[in-house]
Formats: structure tokens, sequence, C-alpha cells
């Protein structure tokens, strides 16, 4: 079967960012495609952001960019009391752990954040962790789905992929 040609010479319109369709006519087509593929980056980074990755990594990009100041300004807003040098010590002790650290997964790097008082965990973090043992659950219970992810990649490799979720 041929396929149906609808133009001689197609042209290809490539919308590059908001600006530039804008400024040639085109601000509802990018409205429609920036509505239905937002950018994978955007919603990592959303992401990120709600399981408070993103609040645990500025604290250690500022310890290790040595501004002290500034994290002891975000730490002690959350909680994290520094009366003297000890406690500084202890925020440094802590801080050194996490960065130097290469077994710690971000839910545990978070996890330490917030029991140490560094980072306040959010509600959404809270729902973000319970949906996902929730549906880990259904995967774990669901006999066929369990068996089919076990034959094709091996379930303990599932579990090490979805740690984060416990």
């Amino acid at each position: 079967m041929k396929q149906k040609k609808f133009a001689d010479n197609p042209k290809v319109l490539i919308l590059t960012n908001k600006a530039i369709a804008e400024k040639n006519g085109f601000q509802q087509l990018y409205k429609v495609f920036d509505d239905r593929y937002a950018d994978v980056k955007d919603r990592i980074e959303k992401y990120l952001c709600s399981i408070q990755a993103l609040d645990v990594a500025d604290l250690c990009n500022l310890f290790l960019i040595k501004d002290y100041n500034l994290l002891i300004q975000l730490v002690r807003k959350d909680g994290f009391i520094i009366h003297n040098a000890n406690d500084k010590k202890q925020l440094h002790d802590i801080m050194h752990e996490i960065v130097s650290s290469k077994e710690l997964s971000i839910k545990s790097v978070i996890e330490i954040a917030c029991s140490k008082k560094l980072i306040k965990q959010t509600e959404t973090y809270k729902n973000i962790i319970e949906r996902n043992l929730n549906v880990l659950n259904q995967l774990m219970s669901d006999c066929f789905l369990y068996r089919k992810l076990n034959m094709h990649i091996g379930l303990p490799e599932v579990q090490q992929d979805l740690q984060f979720l416990s």
C-alpha cells in the first residue's frame, strides 16, 4: 500500500524555545507541544525536589565549596541547633560522612539529613515513599508479574533497583 503524500516539499518546524515560537507567530503550536511533551529534565528535577534530594544536594555543595555560613544558616532553619564549636564539628562530621561515602543511596542520605535535622522531612516526601511502597507491594503480590520480572531480569536485581522505594 502506498502512503499518501501530503506535500511535495514538507518543511520541518523546530520550536526550540518559547521566545522563538512567539517571535515567529507559533505560540499556540508551541503551547500544544510544550504541554504534551514536558521536558524530561524538568520532570526529573521536579521529582528530585519533591523527594528533597535537591535540598540535600544544595547542603552538600555548600559543604564542598566551604560556604559554611550559608550551610549553617540553612540547617538552623530546619532545626539543627548550633550553640558552640562542638555543634559545628558535629555538622562537619555529618556532612563529611554524606559527601565521602560511596555506599549511601539517595534515600539513606535523605534519611540521615532528616534524622540529624539538617532538613525537615516534608509531607510530600512521606507521601511519595508511601505511594512507592504501595506500588512495590502490589508488584510483589502480583504472582504473574513477580515471576515475569524474576524470569527476565532477576528478582534480586529488581529489588536492588527498587531499593529506594523501601
